[in-house]
């Protein structure tokens, strides 16, 4: 056995040559204390650490980080971590019935806080020996939802070919039942997903469980997962897209830990009879976790949270920073109670659901089969700087997309309404307006993705369907304009507007020259210069705003 301090690595029997005591536990520690003088190490076996003896404090004690000793004083731990915690390739916490003098590796013999695993990593280099394929798999499992004062955090380094992953479960099922009738979704009529089933118990409607996961339970798109987005009354609810994401598809299972990116969730379609669950899943907050990736890119180290609500409440949390292509972290079937704010970090959602929305800035994001909105006022998707990706069918409930750097393949958005981020209520808005005919310039790109047919769709939104601010501009792919259906407040008018016109001019390249304006529509953009259309691209010359056709 080693004992790391500072640089340097010591064995036992250096430790006995330097005269520093030895304690099989904590409780053994507390009784070293009379004869030692202050600043005297002592090292407590069961957590690989050192104490360094105070005679004087008064410090609080909480029995693992601070010792009351007998006679007086404080034993107080030593900040460097044993590397051979560092090692451990399974992790147990459970905040009701752990030990944080436990070795943490077994259920029974777990940990109680994610703050002494921190401690126990340190800054060291996570060296696993045991391979999952060709990968090394440091495997976290909370048992129990974490305290609000115990954050995630940390700053392990990560090697190449090393994978972290964080994983929750299903903390309580809320309700079980078998759906009664279906209506699937239809992307081109604007119709969504909705879900009957005429047993459910008179005190547990669907608006009880608005966000809440379901997981299909029977039939052939049993493990697949969704997310309540509205009650629909006569207990009918409108559900998010049911998907089976990788990291629970056994399909899949070969490629695991690599599977991540955007094609890496099974789109399933239940069936009449199929039996779900509503689960709520174990619960934790992260604070500033950042580890260092020696693989900056993603494709040899990352970090997966798996089934956690992440219970961050309107506070940002700091998962570092990653070049820009990089997606270094991935959210497996995860919900997130309060407003994500998360700047720099590369991140892929795969399932999740955001009940309050998503701002992020920098960093390359992708949200597969996702749910965002549906709680009070949620702000929707906010994106500023760095690329965005919203594909398989990412449902919005009473919110919409800001900002620029996104690239729509499908998305269904439906009840936008106005809020902080999202002024006007637009389903979507290219940039942002801020003085008048002056805006934060921003573009969009609606196209097909990994073998995702473009589609932006939806109704009932407040404001318009596409707004394209002042100076911005939003790009689609030839052909694919037959795929943007989204309405507005009053479909047919305001479905599309630029800087907030309904009308617009179309270049026409024959004669070199700008025509009168003319009505903005989906049907008009597609429509040819000589038939009154726009051919396909429109132009506000007074704002810059404009709605193109890419090649």
């Amino acid at each position: 056995m080693f004992l790391g301090i500072g640089l340097t690595i010591f064995s036992e029997d250096f430790l006995s040559d330097m005269s520093i005591q030895t304690a099989s536990s904590i409780s053994a520690l507390s009784a070293l204390g009379p004869g030692l003088s202050s600043g005297s190490l002592c090292y407590v076996a069961s957590l690989k650490s050192l104490f360094m003896f105070d005679s004087t404090s008064t410090l609080t004690a909480d029995s693992i980080t601070v010792v009351t000793a007998t006679g007086g004083g404080r034993f107080v731990r030593v900040s460097n971590a044993h590397p051979f915690w560092a090692t451990v390739a399974t992790w147990y916490i459970n905040a009701t019935s752990g030990n944080d003098e436990n070795d943490g590796q077994t259920s029974g013999t777990a940990l109680k806080s994610w703050a002494e695993l921190a401690r126990r990593w340190g800054s060291n280099q996570l060296n696993i020996p045991v391979n999952v394929g060709t990968k090394k798999v440091c495997t976290v499992n909370l048992l129990t939802s974490l305290p609000t004062t115990d954050l995630i955090v940390g700053s392990p380094i990560i090697p190449t070919n090393t994978f972290l992953e964080i994983k929750g479960g299903v903390l309580s099922v809320l309700q079980t039942g078998t759906f009664t009738a279906i209506t699937s979704r239809t992307p081109g009529t604007n119709a969504p997903n909705q879900y009957t089933d005429l047993a459910l118990p008179a005190a547990n409607t669907w608006s009880s469980f608005i966000a809440g996961r379901v997981r299909m339970t029977s039939g052939t798109a049993s493990g697949a997962m969704f997310y309540v987005m509205k009650d629909l009354g006569s207990k009918q609810a409108r559900l998010s897209e049911c998907v089976l994401p990788g990291r629970f598809d056994p399909a899949q299972s070969t490629g695991w830990p690599n599977i991540v990116g955007m094609v890496t969730s099974t789109v399933k379609t239940p069936t009449v009879g199929d039996a779900y669950a509503v689960e709520q899943l174990i619960s934790a907050n992260i604070g500033e976790f950042q580890p260092t990736f020696l693989d900056g890119n993603g494709s040899n180290s990352r970090v997966h949270f798996s089934e956690l609500n992440i219970a961050n409440n309107g506070s940002t949390f700091d998962l570092g920073r990653s070049p820009w292509f990089a997606q270094l972290f991935v959210f497996w079937a995860c919900t997130f109670t309060g407003y994500l704010d998360l700047p720099g970090a590369g991140v892929a959602y795969q399932c999740c659901a955001f009940t309050k929305g998503a701002e992020v800035t920098q960093g390359n994001h992708t949200f597969n089969a996702c749910l965002i909105g549906t709680g009070s006022s949620p702000i929707g998707l906010a994106a500023w700087g760095g690329i965005t990706f919203v594909n398989a069918n990412t449902m919005f409930q009473g919110c919409g997309i800001r900002g620029t750097g996104v690239y729509i393949c499908q998305a269904g958005i439906f009840d936008s309404a106005s809020s902080s981020l999202l002024p006007g209520g637009h389903a979507v808005a290219v940039g942002a307006p801020l003085n008048g005919t002056l805006g934060s310039p921003g573009w969009m790109v609606m196209e097909d993705l990994n073998g995702f047919t473009a589609a932006l769709w939806g109704s009932g939104n407040a404001g318009a369907g596409t707004q394209v601010e002042a100076g911005s501009q939003f790009n689609y792919r030839s052909g694919k304009l037959s795929g943007i259906t989204v309405t507005g407040s009053t479909p047919g008018t305001n479905d599309v507007t630029l800087a907030g016109n309904t009308q617009a001019r179309a270049w026409d390249d024959t004669n070199s020259v700008f025509t009168a304006k003319r009505t903005l529509s989906y049907a008009n953009l597609a429509a040819t210069i000589a038939t009154t259309g726009f051919g396909g691209n429109a132009v506000d010359l007074t704002s810059g705003a404009r709605f193109a056709q890419a090649a």
